[in-house]
């Protein structure tokens, strides 16, 4: 039985799109999995004062902290961010990018922006903003 319903073609979608999103990360030559280039964007929109508290990125994906912990490790022995104790509480650490990070991200921003153009080619700037208020909508009444 083919069904085709929201939910099947905002799945296809997803994959579509993480997959066009990760062919080009590839092609970047860095050396970034899908999961790490999303902590580097969420660390790059997210910092206040240029860092972000690894718990924050925890909350955010719903990872558990020796995931995490592992993922950012990862990211430091390859020079994409650094991490700090935070001085007002020893327990916590800051999580901040480096140069390489920040380029990193631009690239993947640019990747990200592309697929999203590719995405909606042929459609009206009404009919995209449309797009993007239904699929919140629909985000939001599962959450």
């Amino acid at each position: 039985m083919n069904r085709e319903t929201a939910g099947s073609y905002i799945i296809r979608l997803s994959r579509s799109l993480r997959n066009a999103v990760n062919d080009g990360v590839s092609k970047l030559g860095e050396q970034v999995t899908g999961d790490q280039g999303r902590i580097l964007g969420f660390i790059a929109d997210r910092s206040e004062n240029g860092f972000i508290r690894q718990k924050d990125i925890e909350e955010r994906f719903g990872v558990n902290r020796s995931s995490v912990t592992s993922m950012l490790s990862s990211l430091e022995r390859a020079g994409y961010i650094l991490r700090i104790a935070d001085p007002h509480d020893s327990r916590c650490k800051r999580v901040m990018l480096t140069e390489r990070g920040k380029s990193t991200v631009d690239s993947i921003h640019a990747i990200i922006d592309s697929t999203d153009e590719r995405a909606t080619e042929g459609m009206t700037e009404d009919e995209v903003r449309t797009l993007v208020m239904l699929l919140k909508r629909a985000y939001d009444n599962l959450k």
